[in-house]
């Protein structure tokens, strides 16, 4: 069952790979997404640390939010961050997210990732 979140910053307690989670909730929204994710690069493993949309937000409906963000990257290249979770209490949530990118021709995937944060 969702629940409503409660305001402030929000950290990664398990993400897949072992790698960072940061977000923030406030009036009702996610907001401030802060990931380090690995991604397969044409074959190749490549970290990857980004503040994913840092102007976008997503509003908490019914205790879940998702959504997609598309961003040019610098030096040319796109890049795409799907960021969905549910808040399973007041203190605690879950979901998945996924970064791809496409620069030169070269496609990085991070595939879908399984979070779990809590508030900080």
């Amino acid at each position: 069952m969702a629940a409503t979140p409660s305001s402030g910053k929000w950290k990664g307690t398990k993400l897949l790979l072992g790698k960072d989670l940061k977000f923030s909730v406030k009036n009702g929204k996610v907001a401030k997404i802060s990931a380090r994710v690995e991604a397969d690069c044409d074959s190749s493993d490549t970290e990857v640390t980004r503040t994913f949309a840092p102007d976008s937000s997503w509003k908490v409906s019914g205790g879940k939010f998702s959504g997609r963000h598309k961003e040019k990257i610098k030096g040319g290249g796109t890049a795409y961050f799907t960021f969905k979770g549910k808040f399973t209490s007041s203190t605690r949530a879950s979901g998945k997210l996924r970064y791809e990118s496409i620069v030169a021709g070269s496609k990085c995937d991070s595939y879908d990732l399984q979070w779990k944060a809590k508030k900080r």
